[in-house]
């Protein structure tokens, strides 16, 4: 589905739908199928830095959603305002990436 999402989407979201995957996928599968992660936090609890990721990431992917959403109006205008929105709020965002093609 990324690859058609890269393919068909606006440019830039399979890729960065991509590399959440790769990043957060382990750590997911281990929460949802009963891995270390859950038996761990149970005990030890949860590290700040983790609950900073944590929130940050979702934040990642509302404001990527909303990229998403103005990329298919091809209006330049609302693109921009997402992007200068990117820039004001970054620190409740984690940091941008360059793109490797």
């Amino acid at each position: 589905m990324l690859v058609a999402i890269d393919k068909t989407g606006p440019s830039g979201a399979g890729a960065l739908l991509a590399r959440a995957r790769e990043r957060l996928w382990d750590g997911l599968n281990s929460f949802i199928h009963g891995g270390i992660h859950p038996f761990r936090r149970g005990q030890e609890g949860y590290p700040l830095s983790l609950l900073t990721d944590l929130l940050k990431n979702a934040n990642a992917l509302s404001v990527l959603t909303l990229l998403v959403l103005a990329e298919l109006t091809d209006d330049p205008a609302i693109v921009e305002v997402l992007h200068a929105l990117h820039w004001e709020f970054q620190d409740i965002l984690p940091p941008l990436e360059p793109f490797v093609s």
